[in-house]
């Protein structure tokens, strides 16, 4: 049997991200199809929209739903049903027995975009060198990762800080890199109140110290630019 996150009070911050790895995977790195050793550039790849999952499980639909909604696609009409919808659509591809738990994989939803054809494909970056790389000439990154007590919260600098205890694991859309202060922009999918407008910074050391432990990036390619509006 497939386990999740475990049911959450609706007062409480809804998670979702469950881990799910395919060592083949690895053959499929950003890497070899783009050119990231270029020097790093300051990018933002802004979605219009901020999703709010509420207290669900539903964190890896909605990062994927603001992936396509964002530069450089820009799919119209993408609402929180949408997102739901992706994440329903996971739970019958990944690597569990049946549906009723909580959360879905980042692998799992990507395999539904390609099935429903907004993708051709997605690739993973590997380590925060790739995560930058990509996010400075390819596009936003999906990525999930284990999320700490001290980021439920944004600081008064506007970062959220990977310290406290691991309370669950979430997925969440990086959507701009800042060179200068080594920073990148999260869209979490807890709504417009949280944050900066559903936003954060997080440091590239932070990001490093996540991605580190059990996290993961995912970054589509051969979006579909036929295919601009939500069906």
């Amino acid at each position: 049997m497939k386990h999740g996150m475990g049911l959450r009070q609706m007062m409480e911050p809804g998670y979702g991200r469950n881990l799910e790895f395919d060592e083949r995977s690895r053959g499929y790195g950003i890497a070899r199809l783009a050119n990231l050793d270029r020097p790093l550039r300051s990018m933002y790849w802004r979605s219009p929209i901020v999703l709010n999952q509420g207290g669900a499980s539903s964190c890896v639909g909605c990062a994927w739903a603001h992936e396509l909604a964002a530069v450089p696609a820009e799919v119209q009409g993408i609402e929180y049903r949408f997102a739901e919808r992706l994440y329903e659509m996971g739970k019958e591809r990944d690597s569990w027995d049946g549906t009723d738990y909580d959360g879905t994989s980042v692998l799992a939803v990507a395999k539904a975009l390609v099935d429903l054809g907004y993708i051709g494909g997605y690739r993973w970056a590997f380590g925060i060198e790739q995560v930058c790389g990509a996010l400075a000439y390819e596009g936003p990154v999906v990525v999930g990762v284990p999320w700490h007590r001290d980021m439920e919260q944004v600081d008064g600098n506007g970062y959220v800080r990977a310290t406290g205890e691991t309370v669950a694991h979430h997925a969440v859309l990086l959507e701009q890199i800042y060179v200068p202060r080594e920073r990148i922009t999260l869209l979490n999918s807890w709504g417009s109140s949280w944050g900066n407008h559903g936003r954060a910074y997080i440091s590239f050391d932070d990001l490093s110290k996540l991605l580190g432990d059990k996290g993961e990036a995912c970054i589509p390619i051969d979006r579909n630019e036929e295919k601009l509006t939500v069906e």
